[in-house]
């Protein structure tokens, strides 16, 4: 019983979800000391877009390096990792208009500083 709230425990940590919930936290922090109106899909993007930066940055490198072995833990964070990219996905159009465009005005900006070099 032990080893199984382990397992659980493990996968929590090393899929991130704790970090997810703490930028999900502060963004409705945010949202209450900013006296902005609620906006649950903002809050979401920015929970699932969390869990697959960070998985990315964690693991992406070790697994193409072949430093670490697939076993069940690291594909079920693969599973974790799609499921939560579709959900950032799906919550980006539903952000509202206003805050898309602000969003994808920085995207094309960053993209356009990034490609030509310029900083």
């Amino acid at each position: 019983m032990i080893s199984f709230f382990k397992k659980i425990l493990d996968f929590y940590i090393h899929g991130s979800i704790h970090v997810a919930l703490a930028v999900f936290s502060l963004v409705q922090m945010t949202f209450h000391f900013f006296h902005i109106t609620h906006n649950a899909p903002m809050s979401f993007f920015a929970f699932f877009g969390t869990i697959v930066g960070y998985n990315f940055v964690k693991y992406d490198e070790l697994v193409r390096a072949k430093k670490l072995q697939m076993n069940a833990e690291r594909k079920a964070i693969v599973v974790l990792s799609v499921i939560s990219f579709l959900a950032t996905a799906y919550c980006f159009f539903f952000i509202g208009e206003t805050n898309t465009n602000c969003i994808s005005r920085f995207f094309r900006i960053d993209c356009f500083i990034h490609i030509t070099g310029y900083s």
